[in-house]
């Protein structure tokens, strides 16, 4: 292709792919062959020093000028500090007033036009609609971090990133009356990136309520237990200024040492709806969760309230995170915690009935099944059976699935505790949703008769000799 008659510059933090497109559309001018690219769309963050050469060639530009208006070209060495949930997919997200996209347009936290303050909203009914200003204010204080290479160091960036991460990975809503709902979360490899809380619409939406958060960690924490009180306990109305926090926590503490609750008797995971298949933070929710309570039970039984250390002894830490140690302040000096602690430990209980599990002894029960045998797994289902896992896996996957499925259910643990490989989190929230009830019943019915074939061989080997029977050292030294 010859250069073009005329001087072809792009437009100010205009996308390189988007200049090509306007190329294309407004002056008929087809670089596409020329730069050896089927797509645009590997121009916009890093392109291959090869093509921009080609592209630059063909459009009679230097290639310095064009790699400025690429995202790494833009930035430098701050994009090396960007993460794969900083981006969105390159050919979406044009304004839909100015048509062009800049080279911010494809960072998750930019959801509006940088030109024109538009929204850039996939909303056919509302193309032209102004973004909020919470939403402007959320991106310009990211962008001015990320130019000027402040982004790893910016305290509220880093906050808001992971109110954003606690709200998606636990699908708690940000805030009742926003009506901001939930949005989906994708399941296996490659599907997060494609996830619906991308749109700038929802990214607008959620800044209105969840920036103000992020001011302080004060305010933080405050949302956090929240939206951990909605979850927890959504018909537990807000606990009255002048509730009193101590004797809401003595009246716990008599009610535990009435239904004689032991610690032995708290499983290590906590958590009134999920499992810890649904992922690691909600596993480590529900283990903060296990120690509160765990906490008061002690405190309850010894008059001695244990420390962090005294409490993590004999447990390998999970993360510790600021929406945990909000969790834990909500539990540990509010009445609404409090509240919920009390209703927790009334469930494992199951006070008039004189039931109580002792999680401690099948955890270590339990530590010994490593796999399920052959003739439990012909049993299952063929959707289980034949169910596909990632070829690196080892031998026998179903059998060492299985052996964790009945780990956590029975023992009331956390993968991260047990004696299977917490690489597994992802086969395992795949084999937990493919299991029909049959199944679950079958290997439920396997890992009690592990339990209690434990304990007949623990009875047998402390059961005492019969009376009136000599032992045949005894008869010999007689």
């Amino acid at each position: 292709m010859n250069q073009p008659p005329v001087s072809i510059m792009p437009l100010a933090h205009e996308s390189l792919p988007s200049m090509l497109w306007r190329l294309q559309r407004e002056v008929g001018i087809y670089p596409q062959h020329a730069s050896g690219l089927k797509t645009y769309r590997s121009l916009y963050d890093d392109p291959d020093p090869a093509a921009l050469r080609r592209t630059a060639e063909a459009l009679g530009l230097p290639a310095q000028v064009l790699g400025q208006h690429t995202l790494a070209g833009r930035l430098g060495e701050t994009y090396n500090q960007l993460s794969w949930w900083d981006f969105r997919q390159p050919g979406r997200w044009a304004c839909p007033a100015c048509g062009h996209q800049t080279v911010w347009t494809r960072l998750v936290l930019v959801s509006a036009c940088t030109a024109c303050g538009i929204l850039l909203s996939s909303k056919e009914e509302s193309p032209t609609r102004p973004a909020p200003e919470t939403a402007r204010r959320v991106q310009r204080h990211y962008l001015n971090a990320l130019v000027h290479g402040r982004l790893a160091d910016d305290d509220r960036i880093a906050r808001w990133w992971r109110l954003l991460s606690f709200h998606l990975c636990t699908g708690w809503p940000v805030h009742p009356e926003s009506g901001l709902e939930p949005m989906p979360r994708g399941s296996g490899l490659g599907t997060n990136r494609e996830l619906g809380w991308r749109n700038p619409d929802w990214i607008a939406e959620f800044a209105v309520t969840g920036w103000p958060a992020v001011e302080t960690v004060r305010s933080f924490r405050g949302h956090i237990k929240t939206v951990a009180t909605q979850m927890l306990a959504p018909d537990l109305a807000e606990a009255e200024p002048d509730v009193d926090v101590v004797e809401s926590r003595k009246r716990l503490h008599r009610r535990i040492r009435a239904w004689g609750l032991a610690e032995h008797h708290i499983p290590d995971h906590v958590l009134p709806d999920g499992t810890p298949f649904d992922g690691c933070h909600a596993e480590a929710i529900g283990y903060a969760i296990s120690r509160a309570l765990r906490r008061e039970v002690v405190h309850a039984t010894t008059r001695h309230r244990p420390t962090k250390d005294e409490l993590l002894a004999g447990r390998r830490p999970l993360r510790q995170t600021r929406e945990l140690a909000g969790i834990n302040q909500l539990l540990a000096c509010d009445a609404a915690g409090v509240e919920i602690l009390t209703r927790l430990a009334a469930r494992l209980a199951q006070p008039g009935r004189g039931e109580r599990i002792d999680y401690r002894h099948r955890r270590e029960t339990l530590a010994t099944l490593r796999t399920v045998p052959s003739s439990i797994l012909k049993q299952l289902s063929p959707a289980l059976r034949e169910r596909k896992v990632p070829a690196r896996v080892r031998a026998n996957p179903l059998g060492r699935d299985a052996a964790a499925w009945i780990w956590i259910q029975l023992a009331g643990g956390v993968l991260h505790h047990s004696p299977h490989h917490a690489a597994a989190r992802t086969r395992l929230r795949s084999f937990d949703r493919t299991l029909t009830p049959e199944d679950r019943l079958l290997l439920l019915e396997y890992g009690y008769e592990v339990l209690g074939a434990v304990a007949d061989d623990v009875t047998r080997q402390h059961r005492p000799a019969a009376v009136g029977v000599e032992r045949e050292d005894q008869a010999d030294a007689s």
